[in-house]
């Protein structure tokens, strides 16, 4: 073993803390070294701590990338076929507040202004299949509470525009 080698493994043994492993990494216990030349346990923890942000943000962008599916289950037919459920959500996705709305309902009134926007872009086809059925019986069987969804959440009639071709493929 060289003696630089043999000065960095005798010191490394008797480190007891950060700094000195960091010297003896450096090049052994004997060698001078500037405040400069190494990674300090601040600089360290603050590197560190920027790593978890930055985890944390790419963790809640790949979450945002989708709408949540714990209600992708709940049966749509029951719903629009029963008059008092389907009134609540109609009134729930009126109303200016949540306060009458389910906790389904409220997600759903959240995600639509976004998915409107964006294309239903954060959809998967069970959600996409979900909003195709419920505009495709509000407009042909309940057009009395199609028309006021449509004129609060497209009041300038621009997603009518975006979406006709759409909207004429499914009232068809």
């Amino acid at each position: 073993m060289s003696e630089g080698a043999e000065g960095t493994a005798a010191c490394v043994g008797s480190c007891r803390d950060v700094t000195a492993v960091y010297i003896a990494a450096a090049g052994g216990c004997g060698r001078r070294l500037s405040r400069h030349s190494l990674p300090t346990p601040h600089r360290t923890l603050a590197n560190m701590k920027s790593c978890a942000f930055a985890l944390l943000l790419v963790g809640l962008v790949a979450a945002a990338a989708a709408y949540t599916t714990k209600y992708d289950n709940i049966d749509l037919d029951e719903i629009l076929h029963n008059d008092r459920l389907l009134n609540k959500y109609h009134e729930c996705l009126l109303a200016d507040t949540d306060t009458s709305c389910t906790a389904d309902g409220k997600e759903l009134k959240a995600a639509i202004p976004d998915a409107l926007t964006n294309e239903c872009a954060k959809c998967n086809e069970k959600q996409k299949a979900g909003a195709e059925k419920v505009i495709r019986f509000l407009i042909k069987e309940k057009p009395d509470l199609w028309t006021p969804l449509e004129n609060k959440y497209d009041p300038t009639g621009s997603y009518r525009q975006k979406y006709g071709d759409e909207l004429k493929r499914v009232s068809a």
